[in-house]
């Protein structure tokens, strides 16, 4: 998982306290998605993440890095969310991605609950504590089931940020 990504239009370093807001971007969210596979599911993801205008990545050294986490153990919070995630050299600043399925994917979830929901992660290899604490943050959120329920009930990709972003505003306060 030790990968690199080269960098392009962003610099500086990660903020003590991310915002989910600077984490996630609409042109990272799909809507509506059909997927029959988790690897399906993985591949869509880092191919969110290599078309991403912050970084210029490889679409297959992300999967890798994605793929090789997910086999160390299910990133399965239950509830019917997933949290692909990983550490890349290379990024500057976390990224964020969000894929809502039209059908619930069977993986291998501890509550053996079908996916509908994947919010895939990329920090900087360097960042284990930032990695911890948005993973931390998403895994709350999603404790509420109705943070899940917003997200999927989603009409358009800014409608979901902007759902993502209010929880994580009102978990700040």
């Amino acid at each position: 998982m030790n990968e690199s990504v080269d960098q392009s239009s962003q610099a500086g370093r990660p903020e003590a306290d991310v915002r989910l807001a600077d984490v996630f971007s609409c042109d990272r969210i799909r809507l509506n998605v059909e997927v029959n596979s988790k690897r399906r599911l993985i591949e869509l993801i880092a191919k969110l993440f290599a078309n991403s205008s912050e970084y210029v990545m490889n679409k297959d050294t992300v999967f890798r890095s994605l793929l090789e986490r997910e086999n160390l153990g299910s990133t399965c919070l239950g509830n019917g969310v997933m949290v692909p995630h990983s550490r890349l050299h290379g990024l500057t600043s976390p990224l964020g991605a969000v894929v809502q399925m039209t059908t619930p994917l069977n993986v291998d979830a501890h509550d053996e609950m079908p996916v509908s929901l994947a919010c895939g992660l990329l920090v900087p290899a360097e960042c284990s504590d930032l990695h911890i604490r948005i993973l931390a943050r998403l895994a709350e959120g999603f404790s509420e089931h109705s943070l899940h329920q917003r997200l999927m009930d989603a009409e358009n990709e800014s409608e979901l940020f902007e759902e993502l972003v209010k929880f994580d505003e009102q978990k700040q306060r």
